[in-house]
This record gives structure tokens, C-alpha cells and sequence, in this order.
């Protein structure tokens, strides 16, 4: 009434809402009648205004909320968001949370929209579930949601709020009598005061986000300055490598892989390898590890892929023009493999260089990050394979799956990565891997290449184990097409070294090296306390060392090498091995451990500096007796 009072002397119109207490709202007018500044009546006018209001509510839901799930949409969610921001709740700092759903995609190809709604609609009552009241969460895309969260305003809060994200799809989600297990990749930024506004937020986000996704998917990422830096360089990455193809700047290294014939008695380089660099604006030569964040870009990687097969098969004409029918391998990635443009481009370059033979032709697929959808490769392998190519595997033992990989598709080569080669000498964990996929590789019968070959060392080291392709800067660098003849014609006087290792070894190595992994294997089960009680008492009894696999080969081996300072030094290192694990038996002492390691780490450097330094192992077994017949132990 004191508002009704205060319009009576009021000479100017009004209007207002009034709420009713059951529920009903009523419109006010007021407008005054006034001649000479003198108010001579009014006019009031109540108007029932309810529906009105209801169908207004009803119709900014519409326009603001997701029909399927009920959750805010993306015009709702940007709306609250540019709220909270002007909001003092806002001033204190916020969250935002974007979450995707991995493979969702399968979900809809393999069960049906309604299956993939079902689910969608299931997310979004467990992320109701999750939040706080005064939390806002939004279904902003396709299988894409987010959480606005004014409460969470510390990098520890953020951390708990992902954590909890990724628990709340720990349970499956049952669709019709499919039992789905569905995961999230989540990325969450925090907005502090003074922070640029929502642009920027979601850009943080999203940055984080594709951080998850991008290093295995099923976790979050946190926002931070490296992130950003990452996003920077990447983006400095391609730009490099557009200007690159724009102005022709990419071009193809070749490196040889050098096979030994045992039985010839000789050693070979009909393959290389083609290894793509950049020359950047500045003149200086990039290796494609620069850029290799860039090439998994899927259209600049493909019209990447299209520019180096076509080098490659030019090259490979050329070669053949020269006399020098060469193989070639040339790097792909899966992501690119997965692509359904691949098949038809390597067709396009195939008919477009009818000189080249598709089976001197390798793709090499890394196995660095993540192959995707795995029926696409193994389909798109199949087709390369029909074309007549040959497909390896680069970088096997360190990827994802490569156990899997070489299970599921048609392969012919596999490259034993760079880092057990490194370390073979030093890590006998490095030497068991690398004669293991080398015995895996023989067996399903692939090729097995041995890369990163540094020194004659490993590389002696490699042939004793097995290998015959073997490649690394220690045989060549790579080098520019037109240097290839040139190292090819003079590769048996540089590599004269090697004519002893393309001939039949002196030891039985197939023993020697299972004697030495069989080693190691025992070590790894002292440390761990993993040993039988059967063969706790095997090692405690007084002729352990003489039993063990290792002794056992050592002691037939005596009757040769016996004199030899190199092979009584592996003999008197492995007979401290086994004192010492008499010593780490009797006593549960962390130290008596790290002696046990030590010394099998003493035992593993002996057996190669025996092997490898040793001019005695460089003839054949026939010349090694007849020599031990005639001039006795050395």
C-alpha cells in the first residue's frame, strides 16, 4: 500500500510485477492524467500475467537447455557463464571442466543411436549426481560436456574434481543387454582474477583436454603455462612444415640397412631407409623428430605422406636408372594409416611411377601413440598388403601394443627400437628383450632389424645374439640421394671391419645368450623374493655355481677358453655372484641386495668384454679346433 501511496503523487507512468502467494503473477499499470502539472486522475490496471510467465519460462528452457539429457546446452552454459564472470561469486575464481567421451563413436557404429542416446543420458545423470548445487554442468556437443564450477577455486580442488570425474565412470552402463564400460578424458582450467575472459577459459580447457586425450585418453589434465607452451610450439611446428611444402623446402635422407649372409660370408646394403627433413627459413636442416608433433596434424600429415611417397618412388626410379634396384622403407603413421584417403594415395604414386616394384616398397608404422581404431589398420594393412607392399613395424617394444600389433597384422618387418640397443651391454633387462623379439620374429617368420647401431661393440654384440639387418650411424649417417652410389661403391672397404662377423661365430651362441638371459632372469626373481623354496636350497648348495644354466655352459666352454684371462675373469665373477647370493639368502638386508646387483651387473659386463674383445672369437669353429689341435691353450 505505501508503494499505491507513493503513485498517487507520482506523475509519471509505472509498471511493475507482482507475485502472488499462490503461485499467480500479476502485472501493474499505473498512468496518471496531468494538465498544467497538476495530477487530475489516474488510470490502475492489474493484468493476470501467469501464462504468460509460464510460457516464457518454458520457452528459455527450450532455448537454453539439451532436449535429450535436460542439462544446460551451450547457449545456456555460455550465458552463465558471461553471469558469473560480472558475478562476485566469479571475482574469487572458478573452474571449468571439459569432458569428452572416449570412443564414443564406436558406441553409435556398433549399437545403434539409441544405444549411444541411452548412454549420453545416463553421463548426465551421473555428472547431476556428482555436482554441487551451485555447480552448473552442460551438455555443450555431440558426446562433449562441461561443468562450470564457482566453488572450486585451487589447483587442489581442481585436482579432487577430476579425480572424481574419472571414479563417477568406474561402474559400466548397461544398455538393452550390453554392459558398457565408458570412460572420460577431462581437462580443467581455473579463471583467477584478472584472467583474460571466456575466450581464453575455454581455449586452457580445451588445450588440457586434448593433452588427456592426446596421451592416452581415461584421465584429466590439469591447465598449465607448459601446456600453453606446448600449444605455442606446435603451432610454430606447422607453420614450419606449410612453408615447407609451400616453398620446397622438404626433402629425403637415406640410410642403409646392412644385412649379413653367414653363409656367403659376406654383408649387403640393398635397403634404405628414407627420413624426411626440413630446411627451415633460417637454412638450417631439421630431422622430422623436430617437427613430429606437427605430422600428426591429419591434413597436413597427409598432403605431407603424398609429397614424401612421391619423392621416395622417384628416387627409387632413378636408382633403378643407375643400375642400383634398391628397397626403400618409408615412415607412416598410424594415425595417417587410418585415414581413408591413405589407401588411395599410395595407389595414386604407385600408378604415377610404374617403374617401381610395390614389393621393394616398405611402410614402416611407428609405434609411438595410439593406433586408433585397430579393424581400420588391420583393413588398411590388408589392402597395402594386396597392392603388393610391405608393411613393418618401426620402433617395435615401445609402443602401445606390440605384441598385439605383430599378432593382428600382416607384417614383415619388425625394428627393435634404439633404446635396448643403447643399453644392450650394460642392462642384461635390454638384452633379454632384444633377443626375445628376435626369437619371436623367427618364429612367426618376420624380418627383425636391429636400429641405433652406434659402435662396433653393439653391433658385434647384435650379430651374436642373432641379428643379420642391422642399421645405425655406425655403418653410415644418413645421407642426400646422390651420395648413395658413391657410399655404396666404397662401403666394403669402409666396413672391412665386418667381413669376420658375416662368417659362422666360434661359440654356440645360442646357449651362450640363454645362459646369460637365464641369468639375469635369476636375478630379477632373487630381488623380487620370488624364488621357489626348491630353488632357494638349489642355490644354497655348495655346487650352485657349477648348476646354475650359466655354469653349466661356462663349464663346458673351460675346456677351450680356460687359459684365456677374459673367460677366467667371467668364471671368477660368476663364482662371487653366488657367494654373494649365499650372503643375500642369509641375510634379509637391503644392502646384501644392492651387493647382489652389483655383481650381477659385474657378471654381464665380463661375459661381453670376454666375447666382444677376445681376436680369438673372430674365426670360425672348424679354424678355432684346428687351431687349438695344433698350438695348444693359449
Amino acid at each position: 500500500m505505501s508503494r499505491v501511496k507513493a503513485l498517487i503523487h507520482q506523475d509519471l507512468p509505472d509498471q511493475a510485477e507482482i507475485a502472488l502467494n499462490d503461485g499467480r503473477s500479476l502485472l501493474r499499470h499505473y498512468v496518471p492524467f496531468v494538465r498544467a502539472g497538476v495530477i487530475q486522475g489516474a488510470l490502475w490496471q492489474m493484468q493476470d500475467i501467469t501464462t504468460i510467465k509460464e510460457q516464457q519460462s518454458r520457452l528459455e528452457y527450450l532455448t537454453e537447455r539439451d532436449p535429450l539429457t535436460g542439462l544446460l546446452n551451450r547457449r545456456g552454459f555460455d550465458r552463465r557463464l558471461k553471469l558469473i564472470e560480472r558475478h562476485a561469486l566469479g571475482q574469487a575464481g572458478f573452474t571449468l571442466a571439459l569432458i569428452d567421451l572416449d570412443d564414443f563413436k564406436r558406441i553409435n557404429d556398433t549399437l545403434g543411436h539409441a544405444a549411444g542416446d541411452a548412454v549420453l543420458v545416463e553421463v548426465a545423470s551421473r555428472l547431476k549426481n556428482l555436482v554441487r548445487l551451485s555447480d552448473m554442468p552442460a551438455r555443450i556437443g555431440g558426446d562433449e560436456f562441461a561443468i562450470l564450477m564457482p566453488e572450486c577455486r585451487t589447483e587442489q580442488q581442481a585436482v579432487l574434481v577430476g579425480e572424481r570425474l574419472l571414479r563417477a565412470m568406474d561402474a559400466p552402463i548397461r544398455v538393452e543387454d550390453a554392459e558398457l564400460h565408458i570412460h572420460f578424458s577431462v581437462g580443467l582450467a581455473l579463471q583467477r582474477a584478472g584472467d583474460d575472459r571466456q575466450g581464453a577459459l575455454f581455449q586452457r580447457a580445451d588445450l588440457a583436454l586434448y593433452e588427456a586425450k592426446s596421451t592416452g585418453r581415461r584421465q584429466f589434465r590439469l591447465f598449465s603455462p607448459r601446456l600453453q607452451h606446448r600449444h605455442d610450439e606446435l603451432h610454430l611446428q606447422r607453420e614450419m612444415l606449410r612453408a615447407g611444402l609451400e616453398h620446397g623446402r622438404l626433402l629425403l635422407h637415406y640410410q642403409p640397412v646392412v644385412t649379413l649372409d653367414p653363409e656367403q660370408g659376406r654383408f649387403t646394403a640393398r635397403t634404405f631407409e628414407a627420413l624426411l627433413r626440413l630446411h627451415d627459413a633460417q637454412g638450417t636442416l631439421r630431422r622430422a623428430e623436430e617437427f613430429e608433433t606437427a605430422l600428426a596434424d591429419p591434413q597436413l600429415g597427409m598432403e605431407v605422406d603424398r609429397h614424401v611417397l612421391g619423392t621416395a618412388m622417384r628416387q627409387m626410379q632413378e636408382w633403378k636408372r643407375q643400375g642400383l634396384p634398391l628397397r626403400l622403407a618409408v615412415n607412416v603413421s598410424p594415425h595417417h594409416v587410418a585415414h581413408p584417403d591413405f589407401v588411395p594415395t599410395v595407389k595414386e604414386q604407385l600408378a604415377a611411377h610404374p617403374d617401381v616394384a610395390p614389393q621393394n616398397l616398405t611402410l614402416e608404422i611407428t609405434e609411438h601413440g595410439q593406433l586408433l581404431d585397430l579393424r581400420v589398420v588391420k583393413a588398411t594393412i590388408g589392402e597395402l598388403r594386396q597392392l603388393g607392399l610391405r608393411i613393418g613395424l618401426d620402433d617395435f617394444g615401445t609402443g602401445n601394443a606390440s605384441l598385439s600389433h605383430l599378432q593382428q597384422f600382416d607384417v614383415s618387418v619388425v625394428k627393435i627400437d634404439r633404446s635396448f640397443v643403447r643399453e644392450l651391454l650394460n642392462d642384461g633387462v635390454d638384452l633379454s628383450i632384444s633377443y626375445g623379439v628376435l626369437r619371436l620374429a623367427q618364429t612367426l617368420g618376420v624380418s627383425a632389424i636391429a636400429e641405433g647401431v652406434e659402435t662396433r661393440a653393439q653391433c658385434r654384440a647384435l650379430c651374436l645374439l642373432g641379428f643379420r639387418n642391422l642399421q645405425g650411424y655406425v655403418f653410415a649417417h644418413p645421407m642426400p640421394a646422390e651420395q648413395v652410389a658413391a657410399w655404396l661403391e666404397h662401403s666394403a672397404e669402409q666396413l672391412s671391419w665386418m667381413r669376420p662377423l658375416a662368417s659362422r661365430h666360434v661359440l654356440d651362441t645360442e646357449r651362450a645368450v640363454q645362459a646369460l638371459v637365464a641369468h639375469r632372469m635369476l636375478v630379477r626373481k632373487l630381488l623380487s623374493n620370488a624364488l621357489e623354496r626348491s630353488e632357494v636350497q638349489d642355490l644354497q648348495a655348495p655346487d650352485a655355481a657349477e648348476c646354475c644354466d650359466l655354469g653349466r655352459w661356462l663349464t663346458q666352454e673351460s675346456r677351450h677358453w680356460g687359459p684365456v684371462p677374459q673367460f677366467r675373469r667371467l668364471m671368477d665373477t660368476h663364482g662371487d655372484f653366488h657367494r654373494q647370493i649365499v650372503v643375500a639368502l642369509a641375510n634379509a638386508d637391503p644392502a646384501a641386495d644392492l651387493n647382489l646387483n652389483a655383481c650381477s651387473a659385474r657378471v654381464h659386463a665380463a661375459f661381453w668384454d670376454w666375447v666382444l674383445h677376445d681376436p680369438e672369437l673372430q674365426i670360425d669353429g672348424e679354424a678355432r679346433h684346428e687351431r687349438l689341435d695344433t698350438t695348444g691353450p693359449r
